[in-house]
């Protein structure tokens, strides 16, 4: 057997380490100035000294149950809607006060392994393994909310939804409210993926030679073949598209 491997490992950071310019006060807890600093771009989400695809938002903590009616109210909620987490618990939900930064929107690490092997002479065996980690995506189909929650019109991949006989924690009502204040369901996207795998057989050329062939190779191809990840939605690596499968038969001849 002859085997050959090879790894890869890379990553990427960035940070954001000046915006506009502009510059504004900086407040202690009783509201005195006690410096200044670079104000952040809020509204496109860039913050100084944080990453360009760092993620701002409201951290979630399930959906409101019956048991929580009454919680759920002051927030202008009820039963079946999602749940967001108050992070300074002053009973409202407001972005400078309770938004948090929560992950990436794009791989922290990437890592591809591959590996060759020869073995009983004639027979090549080829598989390569990726991992996209430590990233999520917006999957906003927990929410079930709008246009994502019409199923009858649509056809759109199946999914539960929370009743009062069906009180789960990771999906919401038909039609929940998702305003005041929005917000988006992140969800991780890492993902190990056996990408591809071929197995070939070269005939010995003892067997080619009355057919005047130098080389004949049947291979198989696979593509996709496998993707082990938490993700709820399609494909982990395109979001929320669909990934197909590929499979190939093939015959190389040198004359």
């Amino acid at each position: 057997i002859k085997w050959n491997s090879t790894l890869n490992f890379s990553f990427n950071r960035n940070k954001i380490v000046h915006l506009y310019g502009e510059m504004i006060d900086e407040l202690d807890e009783e509201g005195n100035v006690i410096g200044q600093r670079e104000a952040d771009d809020i509204g496109n989400g860039w913050f100084i000294g944080e990453s360009l695809d760092r993620i701002w938002d409201y951290e979630i903590l399930g959906i409101w149950q019956l048991s929580e009616e009454e919680e759920a109210a002051v927030y202008g909620k009820q039963p079946g809607d999602v749940k967001l987490k108050d992070q300074n618990d002053d009973g409202t939900l407001t972005p400078t006060d309770d938004k948090i930064f929560q992950g990436y929107r794009r791989p922290q690490y990437r890592i591809g392994f591959r590996n060759d092997l020869v073995f009983f002479k004639n027979f090549e065996l080829s598989a390569f393994i990726r991992a996209d980690l430590g990233f999520y995506g917006a999957n906003n189909l927990h929410r079930n909310s709008g246009s994502n929650s019409d199923f009858e019109r649509r056809n759109r991949m199946y999914r539960p939804y929370w009743t009062k006989d069906n009180p789960i924690n990771d999906y919401a009502r038909l039609n929940s409210d998702t305003d005041s204040p929005g917000f988006t369901w992140w969800e991780n996207r890492s993902f190990l993926r056996l990408q591809d795998v071929s197995l070939a057989y070269n005939v010995p050329k003892s067997k080619l030679t009355k057919l005047r062939i130098q080389k004949l190779k049947v291979f198989v191809n696979f593509r996709n073949l496998l993707t082990i990840t938490g993700w709820e939605h399609y494909d982990p690596e395109s979001g929320t598209t669909r990934m197909p499968k590929y499979s190939s038969i093939g015959i190389n001849v040198s004359l």
